[in-house]
C-alpha cells in the first residue's frame, strides 16, 4: 500500500487505537507515522503497540515509521494549601522549591523545581496550568520568591508550571528519558523526539547517547519553549527534524505570534533540508465530533500550503472517539489542498549553503529540473541513507518521489518526508543499469508505475556507498 499524498500524517497511538483492528483502520485512512507518547502508558503497552504496528506494516506491505516521543522534564505544583487554592488578580503570593517534600511551607505554593530561586529572577513570569494563572516575580527571599498575581484563578496540585523567558538548568533529556530511549532503541524505533528543547546542546546529548548504544536513530527537536526560539537556527541545524508543538509554545509565548513562529520554523527547517511536523489541536473537535470545525480545516490547509512535511494528530487518535474519521478528514484536506493549490511558491526559494553537500544539492536540483522539462511521472532515487530522496523532497517537485533502498531502516524513516514513497529492494547492485532494472520491477510490482512511463533515476556509482549520488538518467520503465 502506497500513499501518494505528499504531506505525511503522524498519528498518536493510545488506548483508543492500540488494537490490531484500530491500527489497520489508521493505516487504511492514511497514517504514515505512528507516534508513541512516553508521557503516558507503560513500557509494556508501548511494546505491544510496536509489535502491532510492525505486524500491520508487514501484512499490508506498507511503510510505517515509529516515532518515540520522550516525556521530557516536568515541572509541576506540589500539594496546594487550601488557602491558596484560588488566587485573585493583584494578590501577593509566595512560591518555593518543593525539594521533594510533601508538605510545603505555610502559605506558600510549592513548585517541583530545585533551581527555582537560582533561575527565576525578579521580573520573571511564572505560568501555572497552561497559563490559566500568571504570576510575576517581585523579589527573591531566602527560601522563596514573592510574586504578584497578574491573572488570577484556581491553582490545583500536580499542574504544569512554565517559565517562558528563562533558560533553565533542567536536564533535557532527563535520566528517565534516556532509560525510555534505551528501551525504544532496543525495539528499533525510527525517530526519537526530544521534549522541551532549549538549545542545540540538548540534541547533542541525545545523539551522543544514541551513538553509545550503537545506533544512528534520527532526532526530532520539539519546539515548545519560548527560549528555544532564540536558539532555533542552531537547534534545527543539530537535529534531523523538528516538531512545532503549538500547545506549549502557545502557553509560553504570545499566542498571536504562534502562526508567525510556525511559518518561520517551517522555512528554516526546509532551508536546512530537515523535515518539519506541525502538531497540536489540528482536529481537536473531532475527539468528540465526527466533523471538523471550519477553522481546523483551514489550519491544516495552511500547514500543507506552507510546505510542512507532516501534520500530526494527538488526542484525536490516542483517546478520541473518532480516530479513523479524523485521519481520513486530515488526509482529504491535505490531498485536496495539494491537488488544487499546490504549495506556496515562495517556499521553493531557499539557500543551499547550510546543507554542506554541494554535489548532492546539484544532483537533486538537476533531477527536478529534468523531470519538469521532460514531464517525467516519477523521480526515483536509489539510496542507502535516504539523503538524496530528502534533498529532492526539499525542492517540493510535482512528481511523486520514490526512494529505492536496500535498508529497512531507511525505508521506514522516509515515511516522514514530504512526497516520498520508499520501496525496499534487498541487495546492492554494482551495476547502475542492473539497479535500474530491479527498480523497474519493484515499481511495477508495487503498482506505482507502469511499463512505458518516463522517470528520472538518480544513483551513486559505485553502488553501496552512502552520500555519493553522482549519476542521473532519463529512463523509460521497462526499457533496456
Amino acid at each position: 500500500m502506497i500513499h501518494t499524498r505528499p504531506t505525511k500524517i503522524v498519528c498518536t497511538i493510545g488506548p483508543a487505537t492500540s488494537s490490531l483492528a484500530a491500527i489497520r483502520g489508521l493505516v487504511n485512512a492514511g497514517m504514515n507515522v505512528a507516534r508513541l507518547n512516553f508521557s503516558h502508558g507503560t513500557w509494556e503497552e508501548h511494546e505491544q503497540r510496536i509489535e502491532t504496528i510492525r505486524a500491520v506494516e508487514k501484512e499490508y506491505g506498507t511503510n510505517i515509521a515509529i516515532l518515540q516521543d520522550l516525556g521530557g522534564p516536568k515541572i509541576r505544583t506540589g500539594n496546594i494549601p487550601p488557602e491558596l487554592a484560588t488566587v485573585e488578580t493583584g494578590d501577593t503570593v509566595r512560591i518555593a522549591p518543593l525539594h521533594g517534600t510533601a508538605n510545603p511551607p505555610s502559605g506558600t505554593i510549592p513548585i517541583g523545581y530545585d533551581h527555582l530561586l537560582e533561575d527565576i529572577p525578579p521580573g520573571g513570569t511564572v505560568l501555572v496550568d497552561d497559563g490559566k494563572v500568571e504570576l510575576e516575580v517581585l523579589k527573591l527571599c531566602a527560601d522563596s520568591l514573592t510574586c504578584r498575581v497578574v491573572r488570577g484563578g484556581r491553582i490545583e496540585s500536580r499542574k504544569g508550571v512554565t517559565f517562558p523567558d528563562q533558560q533553565l538548568q533542567m536536564k533535557t533529556p532527563t535520566d528517565e528519558d534516556l532509560q525510555a530511549l534505551e528501551f525504544g532503541l532496543a525495539h528499533d524505533i525510527d525517530y526519537a523526539a526530544v521534549s522541551f528543547v532549549q538549545s542545540a546542546d540538548d540534541i547533542e546529548r541525545t545523539r551522543d547517547f544514541i551513538k553509545k548504544k550503537g545506533k544512528d536513530t534520527p532526532i526530532i527537536a520539539k519546539i515548545e519553549r519560548k527560549i528555544a526560539l532564540q536558539n532555533i537556527e542552531k537547534i534545527i541545524l543539530s537535529s534531523d527534524a523538528v516538531m512545532v508543538a503549538r500547545g506549549d509554545l502557545g502557553v509560553e509565548s504570545d499566542i498571536t505570534m504562534v502562526p508567525v513562529y510556525q511559518e518561520r520554523i517551517v522555512r528554516l527547517a526546509r532551508n536546512q533540508g530537515k523535515a518539519v511536523i506541525i502538531a497540536t489541536q489540528m482536529l481537536e473537535s473531532m475527539m468528540e465530533s465526527e466533523l471538523p470545525l471550519r477553522a481546523e480545516a483551514s489550519d491544516i490547509a495552511n500547514a500543507v500550503y506552507s510546505g510542512a512535511d507532516a501534520i500530526m494528530l494527538s488526542g484525536e487518535t490516542s483517546v478520541g472517539h473518532h480516530p479513523e474519521a479524523a485521519v481520513r478528514t486530515m488526509a482529504r484536506i491535505a490531498g485536496n489542498m495539494y491537488q488544487y493549490m499546490g504549495i506556496d511558491e515562495s517556499t521553493r526559494h531557499h539557500s543551499d549553503e547550510s546543507l554542506g553537500d554541494p554535489q548532492g544539492v546539484a544532483m537533486s536540483q538537476a533531477a527536478c529540473m529534468a523531470a519538469r522539462q521532460v514531464e517525467a511521472s516519477y523521480l526515483v532515487a536509489h539510496t542507502l541513507s535516504g539523503k538524496t530522496a530528502r534533498l529532492i523532497a526539499r525542492q517540493r517537485p510535482p512528481q511523486t518521489i520514490v526512494a529505492i533502498t536496500p535498508l529497512e531502516s531507511t525505508r521506514r524513516r522516509l515515511a516522514l518526508y514530504w512526497g516520498v514513497s520508499a520501496l525496499f529492494v534487498p541487495g546492492i547492485e554494482l551495476s547502475f543499469l542492473q539497479a535500474i532494472k530491479k527498480g523497474d520491477q519493484e515499481l511495477i510490482a508495487s503498482g506505482l508505475a507502469k511499463p512505458g512511463e518516463k522517470i528520472i533515476v538518480t544513483a551513486g556509482i559505485p553502488e553501496g556507498r552512502s552520500g555519493v549520488t553522482n549519476i542521473m538518467k532519463i529512463h523509460i520503465i521497462g526499457s533496456e
